[in-house]
């Protein structure tokens, strides 16, 4: 591979990924890799660029050796954060995450990415809730959800997943579709969410121009935040049917006065 890479019209990159799993003699080896783009007396393509990755040894519980002194002098570092739960929503809605996850999160986006270093349980991280996700799709059983969930994100945080869904057994979800002034007695947060999940939850099982309209209804009597959250959901099961929604129901035709900036 690397005699491909020094070839002049090589174009592409080195990735050393996982770099500090690595033992420090391993690490050592490259040195002249990352300072002169050489081994021994090959040399990379100009067009080759060479990168790595890693875990944080105190943040991520990571079983790592500490980078040599002398390998970090010789290339730049950055480190990536943990996404707000306002740029994960614009990833997880493009990549359609199941509702329930999605309503969960932005009741308790401390869970997002939940590592705790002295709890042998199981963290909770974007990439284990993307994994949860297509764990639990179709499955509506909360036993069986809090089990399999457990597997993606921890038995901890599993539980109070569960917990949130079963609250959606509160909500009479067609009641208020058919009556969306009743929303207006629903005070508690996480109760909202979790209605905003039963509610998509609803339409990507009954994907009708009648139940959209009745969507677009019910947000007329939620708050700004919570109504654009459920259209962005509702759009990301299928977008070219929101968008014909939009355009022929009356109650969308409005919605998108009031909120073409947030939905299209």
């Amino acid at each position: 591979m690397f005699l491909i890479l020094s070839e002049k019209e090589a174009d592409g990159v080195l990735f050393f990924d996982e770099m500090n799993q690595s033992s420090p003699l391993v690490m050592a080896s490259l040195f002249q890799i990352f300072l002169d783009r050489a081994i021994g007396e090959i040399s990379l393509s100009n067009e080759v660029g060479i990168f790595s990755a890693g875990n944080r040894a105190s943040v991520d519980r990571a079983n790592v050796f500490e980078i040599p002194s002398p390998l970090k002098d010789r290339m730049s570092e950055v480190e990536l954060v943990v996404p707000d739960i306002n740029k994960w929503n614009d990833w997880a809605l493009n990549n359609k995450v199941d509702g329930r996850i999605i309503g969960f999160l932005n009741w308790k986006p401390s869970r997002l990415y939940n590592v705790e270093k002295n709890s042998a349980d199981k963290s909770s991280t974007p990439r284990g809730w993307y994994r949860c996700s297509n764990l639990i799709d179709g499955i509506t059983d909360l036993e069986e959800l809090e089990l399999i969930s457990s597997s993606a994100i921890g038995e901890a945080t599993a539980i109070e997943f569960s917990a949130f869904i079963k609250l959606q057994r509160k909500v009479d979800i067609k009641d208020l579709l058919n009556n969306p002034e009743k929303i207006k007695e629903i005070k508690e947060i996480d109760l909202k969410y979790s209605l905003l999940s039963s509610a998509n939850e609803y339409y990507k099982l009954n994907k009708k121009k009648e139940v959209l309209e009745k969507i677009f209804r019910l947000c007329n009597y939620l708050e700004v935040e919570f109504g654009v959250l459920l259209l962005r959901m509702c759009k990301s099961i299928d977008e070219d049917f929101f968008r014909k929604g939009v355009r022929e129901v009356g109650e969308g035709k409005q919605l998108i006065k009031d909120y073409a900036k947030f939905i299209i």
